[in-house]
């Protein structure tokens, strides 16, 4: 199987800066006291006044570390008191300004860090960590037990509390949904400082509106989100709201209006076997989304995505070897279970005459190993960081768009945005999950000036 003449192992990648590296953010990350305590002092504010929206105006009178549940729910009841609006922070990777304080009280999770617990359940294991754990930290533990955390935000740096609070994705979420599937019960505090524990499936949300029995005795008469979603495979935007939903699938997602999360107690499953992954280049786009589609329909892919001819031209100045011709890419994963070991070369074949079939270029390159598999992914996540340096660079921001359309509709939605792009004049660069048909356009200003026309 591996002497297909067709498709070739790529050529050596170049150090493109981010191999091993947990973050994509141009935000350095902070470095918190070692003691739990509140400051009003500026310097120690500043900080936690931006994030990688970039937005400017960010302002606070204090800010707090705690390093337990307890530390937290202490310090937002003593904020609630003195009536000061709260914002949470997390890893500063956000780029919407989540982060960004408009006054009040930042409450920093950097000191809540701690893996507190993996207990073996039936499938896998759960895993309880505090908000402040990074993903790539909840990643690593679960790989040294030879267990998977499947929610794969492309920013590995992002800490867990936020990853709730936005109900993050990635690319895995074509076979695994959205970070809500995968978590069994959050530890939380609202903003009066009173907290406990929420179990999946303990506070169901069932008609109009709800009497919740919460912490110390409070009851809180809660309306019960009942909107049609979008007709997507994809939405983790605003509350959310399906049948059978309880209150877990409601906190998380809620963008930290309705609680903090302190800690989580996430559901991880036994790692696969094998990943086989590859990063297939087309002559044209239109060929790619064909790909996928038949991808869908006949395979079990774990993640297809997206790499648009500007993107390609980005890796390109990068020094990465991207053939000639090539006007898209799709990166693929599929993850083999112990059980289905025995029949890996049967997959592979499957996705090789899949690929013949679709037009992928003879130079496309196909992972043989672990390493391999890891080399594509920082290929993929290469483009939101070289973006992010380049606009660092020029002193200005990037105007992005998150869309997810209907099956079968990204093409038309990207060739909407080229066009009306094009004629601007503008620069960007177009991207993201295609097996969701969720599309990223960043839009990369060339100088201060053309910042309002973009807007």
């Amino acid at each position: 199987m591996r002497g297909c003449a067709w498709i070739s192992l790529p050529p050596a990648l170049p150090d493109l800066g981010i191999a091993g590296r947990s973050r994509i953010s141009a935000v350095a990350p902070i470095q918190s006291p070692p003691m739990s305590r509140t400051s009003r002092r500026g310097s120690e504010i500043e900080p936690y006044l931006v994030d990688e929206s970039r937005l400017g105006g960010g302002c606070a009178e204090e800010v707090g570390w705690p390093s337990s549940a307890e530390e937290a729910a202490a310090m937002l009841a003593a904020w609630n008191a003195r009536e000061l609006p709260v914002t949470v922070s997390g890893g500063g990777t956000g780029v919407v300004g989540g982060r960004v304080p408009r006054g009040g009280a930042v409450l920093a999770t950097d000191r809540l860090n701690r893996v507190l617990d993996l207990r073996p359940v039936e499938g896998g294991a759960l895993l309880r960590v505090q908000a402040g754990v990074s993903l790539a930290e909840v990643q690593r533990v679960a790989a040294e037990a030879g267990l998977l955390y499947p929610p794969d935000p492309t920013e590995s740096g992002c800490l867990i509390g936020g990853n709730l609070a936005t109900n993050a994705s990635g690319a895995r979420s074509l076979r695994f949904g959205s970070s809500r599937r995968w978590v069994e019960a959050v530890r939380v505090a609202l903003v009066d400082g009173s907290s406990g524990w929420v179990r999946r499936g303990d506070l169901p949300l069932v008609g109009a509106s709800v009497v919740c029995d919460l912490f110390e005795g409070r009851q809180i008469a809660l309306p019960v989100p009942r909107w049609r979603l979008p007709a997507t495979t994809k939405c983790t935007a605003g509350y959310h709201s399906s049948e059978g939903m309880d209150l877990v699938d409601l906190l998380v997602g809620s963008e930290g209006t309705l609680c903090v999360f302190l800690e989580a107690e996430l559901r991880v499953l036994a790692a696969p076997a094998e990943i086989l992954s590859g990063l297939l280049f087309f002559e044209q786009e239109a060929r790619a989304f064909d790909f996928v589609g038949a991808a869908r329909r006949a395979l079990q892919p774990w993640a297809l995505e997206l790499i648009g001819a500007e993107a390609l031209a980005l890796l390109r100045e990068q020094g990465t070897a991207i053939p000639a011709g090539a006007r898209a890419a799709i990166f693929f994963e599929q993850g083999i279970a112990a059980a289905e070991a025995d029949r890996r070369d049967d997959h592979w074949e499957a996705w090789l005459a899949l690929a013949e079939r679709s037009g992928a270029a003879a130079e496309s390159w196909l992972a043989d190993s672990a390493a391999d598999d890891r080399r594509f992914r920082d290929l993929r996540h290469a483009i939101p960081a070289t973006i992010n340096e380049t606009l660092s660079r020029r002193g200005v921001r990037k105007v992005s768009t998150d869309t997810a359309v209907p099956r079968g509709r990204a093409p038309e939605l990207i060739r909407r945005y080229r066009r009306r792009l094009d004629e601007q004049g503008f620069e960007y660069v177009v991207f993201g999950h295609a097996g969701d048909e969720h599309v990223h356009v960043n839009i990369l200003p060339r100088d201060a000036e053309q910042m309002p026309r973009i807007e």
